[in-house]
């Protein structure tokens, strides 16, 4: 079947052009010399095409180019759209790469902008994945549209690429952030579009691309997936699901590749499974080569389940990683808060204990969970103290009267403890936020003393905001799990006994009702 072409434009001249040349090729050209007749088209799914070509300004309508991507993006998701304008701006180019535009260019010689047509017509093929002869879909946990409420569900099988692999999924854990999302807490409460959950994965490779080579990953390796990185996210039409994020197309020569978070193209940078993008809780998903982890068979023995750790111990390693950067840590002489006793914060205080023997570490506990100081004591001894803290009251004396050279945030409440954590620092001392606040609103305010903000700048106490782990955090976190950390704290950081997919729904149902935020393990066989 010949490449079919949707082209947009009002020049008659331009239009014609165009289409002559593409036909000559030996492609199908649909044209529309205005924006009517343009969403015509669009909105005429039984008129199917594979690659738009589109203006960016129309006698009609100034933004017409605009308004035609955002239904394609809206209609037809799988199809590639590349605007062509004799107008460009830079500001234009973010707005519609922002929006899902494969391209953005000025009006250039034709072989180039059939080069990119080609480029683009590639990107929307991909190899269907079918595990047996005959099977069409799969199990996911999701949450259906326009509802904040976790479903298990059946879901089409995903698609795959030359770089591409597709992992059976095997353990997906569960920390508060999704707790609060699957109780009705998304940040996305008007999503029009199903949603596959889950951000915390351990995967096995069942199919691989062809450009994926064989001493990079092998048939029946784990895998553990990197959950931030610079893509595009795209969905198929009416109610069906597309597994594939679509790379950046400045991945492979950004400098920012190791670290997502430092990447000045925010609009192509997105967090899979933590509430806009699709998840690795399905029964199978695909990604590209280069955003999973191998996991070692000497790790995968001694680790087994609790691999799925990875990606939270990646955000306590990070948040570390970035405290020594601005300020190097002095043993025997410092002192660090966590703040927070659930598995980030206890994770931070595992690498502190293993890293940097001799920093003195207090944990401060805001949760219900009455076996924490217990878990504390058997894990830590005399290393970390445990002090209970009343979510929403004053420090209690230990902190309030102690003085830290390192505080990290990981208690899931900002908006209370960050105004807190300001009156009990040291002269050049640095705080590590890792948690954002809970409120619905975006316009929520934090309040923040005088006496506190003016110490701030006269101590020069450096702030850092922190949980975009890049690869490099991912890999040192697995190593350091086989390596350094005792397998007894990482067991009790998770329930004793692995949930199955089919009772997730219940299992995080029963875990936000008792507040019980140790973290669950769903065994996806």
């Amino acid at each position: 079947m010949p490449m079919r072409i949707f082209i947009a434009d009002d020049e008659p001249g331009v239009l014609q052009e165009f289409q002559t040349f593409f036909e000559l090729r030996g492609c199908s050209v649909i044209p529309a010399p205005s924006v009517e007749r343009a969403l015509s088209i669009i909105r005429d799914l039984s008129t199917p095409f594979d690659v738009a070509i589109l203006d960016k300004v129309f006698p009609e309508e100034a933004q017409g180019g605009l308004h035609l991507l955002r239904e394609i993006r809206r209609l037809r998701p799988h199809v590639q759209c590349m605007v062509v304008t004799a107008f460009p701006d830079v500001a234009a180019s973010w707005q519609y790469m922002n929006m899902g535009a494969f391209t953005y260019e000025k009006r250039t010689d034709r072989k180039a902008i059939l080069d990119l047509v080609t480029q683009a017509y590639a990107l929307k093929e991909g190899v269907p994945f079918q595990p047996d002869l005959g099977v069409s879909d799969m199990w996911a946990l999701a949450m259906p549209a326009g509802r904040d409420e976790l479903a298990l569900v059946r879901s089409p099988l995903p698609r795959y690429r030359g770089g591409e692999i597709v992992a059976k999924a095997r353990f997906l854990g569960v920390c508060g952030t999704d707790v609060g999302t699957f109780a009705g807490k998304s940040d996305n409460p008007n999503r029009d579009y199903p949603l596959i959950e889950f951000h915390e994965a351990v995967g096995e490779v069942v199919a691989k691309g062809a450009d994926v080579p064989d001493d990079l990953f092998a048939l029946g390796d784990w895998v553990v997936p990197v959950v931030r990185r610079c893509q595009k996210w795209v969905r198929e039409p009416g109610d069906a699901w597309d597994f594939h994020l679509w790379e950046c197309d400045h991945w492979h020569d950004c400098p920012s590749r190791h670290h997502p978070d430092m990447c000045p193209r925010r609009p192509g940078y997105l967090s899979r499974g933590t509430g806009k993008y699709h998840g690795f809780g399905s029964q199978y998903f695909s990604d590209a080569a280069e955003h999973l982890i191998r996991v070692t068979p000497q790790q995968r023995e001694k680790l087994g389940r609790l691999c799925v750790l990875t990606e939270p111990l990646s955000v306590s390693w990070k948040a570390i990683r970035e405290v020594e950067r601005h300020r190097p840590f002095r043993r025997l002489r410092d002192q660090a808060l966590i703040v927070g006793a659930g598995p980030i914060g206890l994770l931070c205080a595992a690498i502190l204990v293993k890293m940097y023997p001799g920093v003195g570490i207090a944990i401060a506990d805001l949760g219900e969970c009455p076996a924490k100081s217990d878990l504390v004591a058997r894990n830590f001894a005399e290393a970390v103290r445990f002090i209970k803290v009343q979510r929403g009251a004053d420090w209690p004396k230990e902190i309030a009267q102690s003085r830290f050279d390192v505080s990290i945030d990981a208690s899931g409440d900002i908006a209370d403890v960050f105004p807190k954590l300001c009156e009990v620092m040291n002269p050049e001392s640095v705080i590590a936020l890792l948690s954002v606040s809970d409120a619905r609103s975006r316009d929520a305010t934090v309040s923040l003393k005088k006496k506190s903000f003016d110490g701030i700048v006269t101590s020069g106490i450096k702030i850092v905001g922190s949980v975009c782990a890049s690869r490099d955090d991912m890999e040192n976190s697995l190593r350091f799990m086989h390596e350094r950390c005792d397998p007894a704290l990482l067991g009790d950081l998770v329930w004793p006994a692995p949930v199955c997919y089919d009772r997730a729904v219940a299992a995080i149902g029963c875990m936000e009702r008792t507040r019980e935020y140790i973290k669950i393990v769903v065994e996806c066989e």
